[in-house]
Formats: structure tokens, C-alpha cells, sequence
């Protein structure tokens, strides 16, 4: 291979790794995150944006480490030899270990919903219901949609 093959093709890999961060950045700039969104939608006060951002933070660190051996725990499944002696034993125990993490995942959840309900007046507590409610539609349906975003479509009622 000669020397300007070689340097071309540092480049297109150069390019090709540096692409993605490139989308993220622009993705951020242009859409607010999900959190933001949401803030705008329900109209918080700073006060209520406070303490939503520490209730996150409190659940984040949990979550991140459930994810992670929900992880671990899809990896060991990946790598099982179904045609192995005690395959079924360790499938079981698998799945035993992962029921327990998707609970902890769904008690670690309420109990964040549960924060920020009590943060949120009833009106934002029906608006959040509302924005949830067509988020969903909008995921179903595999269709772009906005919390809130004054340009995005309302859902149809279900």
C-alpha cells in the first residue's frame, strides 16, 4: 500500500470515529434534552427545577449501576451453549437474577415518580400525564415527537 492510500484511509477512519460525537453535539444543540423539555412543558419554577434535577441525581447513580448488571446479566445469557451440560440450570438462574433486577429497576423508578410528584402542583402533575400519555403514541407509532414542542402534533386521542 502506498503512502497517500494510507493517509487516505486514516482519514476516512478519522472521520468515520468522530462523526457520532459530531450528530450528539448537534442533536443537543438544536433539541433540548428530554429533562429540559419537560421543565419547559410543565413550566417550573426554578425552585422546582431544583429540586427535580437532585431527585434525578439521588436515582441516576442507582440506575446506572442496575443498567449495568442488566447488562452483564443479557451478556452471560448471550454466552450460554444451550447444547452444554447444566445449560438449563444456568438459564434458570439467569432469569431468577434478572426478575430480581428489573424490580429493584421498577421500585427505584416509582420511588423517583413518586418524589416528583410531590414536588409538581396537580395542574403539572395532569400535564405531565398528558405529555406522557402522547409520548407514548408518538413511540408506537415510531414517529418523531416533542414534550411540549409547540411545532409537534397533538396525538390523537386513544
Amino acid at each position: 500500500m502506498n503512502n497517500r492510500t494510507g493517509w487516505s484511509m486514516a482519514l476516512m477512519l478519522v472521520v468515520a470515529l468522530a462523526w457520532p460525537a459530531g450528530q450528539a453535539l448537534a442533536h443537543d444543540r438544536h433539541h433540548p434534552p428530554a429533562a429540559g423539555r419537560m421543565a419547559q412543558a410543565l413550566n417550573l419554577s426554578d425552585e422546582q427545577r431544583e429540586q427535580m434535577k437532585q431527585i434525578h441525581r439521588a436515582t441516576r447513580d442507582a440506575m446506572m449501576r442496575l443498567r449495568d448488571a442488566m447488562e452483564d446479566n443479557r451478556e452471560a445469557f448471550r454466552k450460554l451453549d444451550p447444547a452444554s451440560a447444566g445449560y438449563m440450570k444456568r438459564a434458570r438462574r439467569l432469569a431468577a437474577e434478572r426478575g430480581k433486577l428489573v424490580e429493584k429497576m421498577t421500585v427505584l423508578r416509582a420511588r423517583e415518580r413518586a418524589k416528583i410528584a410531590a414536588v409538581l402542583t396537580p395542574e403539572q402533575r395532569e400535564r405531565m400525564r398528558e405529555l406522557r400519555k402522547r409520548h407514548r403514541h408518538y413511540r408506537r407509532a415510531g414517529q418523531p415527537h416533542g414534550m411540549g414542542n409547540p411545532g409537534a402534533p397533538d396525538a390523537p386521542d386513544e
